[in-house]
């Protein structure tokens, strides 16, 4: 789901940031808990999703 998300977004010359992928993947995991919680679904299936790595950036000093 991530790697089409980044996808998309490298297609249309657009950089996407970890930190919204981690936005994207918490809200998701939030609806899907709701969802449990409220016995439209037996398990949720973003409880521990594979996000992509990103290396962070070395400081210059």
């Amino acid at each position: 789901m991530f790697a089409a998300i980044v996808h998309d977004h490298q297609a249309e010359g657009r950089r996407i940031r970890q930190v919204t992928l981690n936005r994207i993947c918490s809200t998701l995991r939030s609806a899907l808990n709701t969802a449990l919680r409220d016995g439209l679904i037996s398990e949720n299936p973003a409880a521990l999703p594979a996000m992509p790595a990103e290396r962070r950036p070395r400081a210059v000093v």
